[in-house]
């Protein structure tokens, strides 16, 4: 057990108001409050000086650092009253110090998958939908932001609301995003919401196959060759790729894109080697 976390029990100088649920083998660190509506699973750790309130449930075997605010209400003037707002945090994630979650509106509600590190200093807004096997480096999601599955989220980085990162994604440090990343794809900071060619070190670290990568590197080289909107080149792709399932899996993305893709920049052109 890490010296931040004390064995299973309850410190005595920590709050647990009547209401909340409390799972086996649960620690909770001296100053901790958990409020009436939260539900902790078993065998997770949290350590010291930690807020979790609202209606907020807390995965099996999660790790929760000193000075994280979890499940208090989102930042929408829209919402005057996120009592019946949710935050789910799943199984088997880390969450490093002063991090804060808030609890999603009534309507949606934050979720965060399994198997997840963030790191210290990340906020997460309301109604934002985060996947699994995610690194999250000390970075600002707006609301309503969607994490797909297996991304890395470079450190400094802002999230606009109710933009949408592809999996297998990755997104370098300080970057500033205002339109969606699509799956498998790079976005530098240089160049803010361009597509900088597929996450060739991310992918082959996953087990990606150079013909993986040949194929996915395929698929964007014929979207980005079409002109026009990128609503109108989703239907010769499909005729193209619909039946790849790298295909079927950034078709589908494009589909339901909101705020509109990152494009290359007209002078990128990613190399052989680059792309496996």
């Amino acid at each position: 057990m890490s010296s931040e976390f004390f064995p299973p029990g309850i410190h005595p100088s920590a709050t647990i108001e009547s209401g909340a649920i409390i799972g086996e083998n649960v620690s909770i660190g001296a100053y901790s409050y958990i409020g009436p509506g939260v539900t902790i699973r078993d065998n997770v750790q949290i350590s010291r000086s930690v807020v979790i309130g609202g209606k907020t449930t807390i995965g099996e075997n999660t790790q929760i650092y000193p000075l994280n605010v979890l499940g208090t209400p989102g930042q929408d003037l829209k919402y005057p009253d996120f009592s019946e707002g949710t935050l789910v945090i799943g199984k088997n994630n880390i969450i490093r110090e002063k991090c804060s979650i808030h609890a999603g509106t009534p309507a949606h509600g934050t979720v965060i998958g399994d198997k997840n590190f963030i790191m210290s200093e990340t906020h997460i807004g309301h109604d934002c939908i985060i996947g699994n096997h995610i690194i999250i480096a000390s970075v600002g999601l707006s609301g309503h932001v969607e994490v797909e599955d297996h991304v890395v989220l470079g450190a400094k980085s802002g999230f606009h609301q109710f933009c949408r990162i592809g999996q297998f994604a990755m997104v370098s440090g300080v970057s500033a995003i205002t339109k969606d990343v699509p799956p498998f794809a790079l976005s530098e900071h240089e160049r803010p919401n361009e597509f900088s060619g597929i996450n060739v070190i991310g992918l082959k670290r996953r087990g990606f196959k150079k013909e993986d990568l040949q194929t996915i590197r395929k698929i964007y080289d014929t979207l980005y060759s079409m002109k026009g909107a990128i609503a109108n080149r989703i239907e010769p792709l499909r005729q193209e790729f619909g039946e790849n399932p790298f295909g079927k899996i950034i078709i589908e993305f494009l589909e339901k894109s909101k705020r509109n893709v990152c494009t290359p920049p007209r002078s990128h052109k990613q190399t052989e080697e680059e792309s496996g």
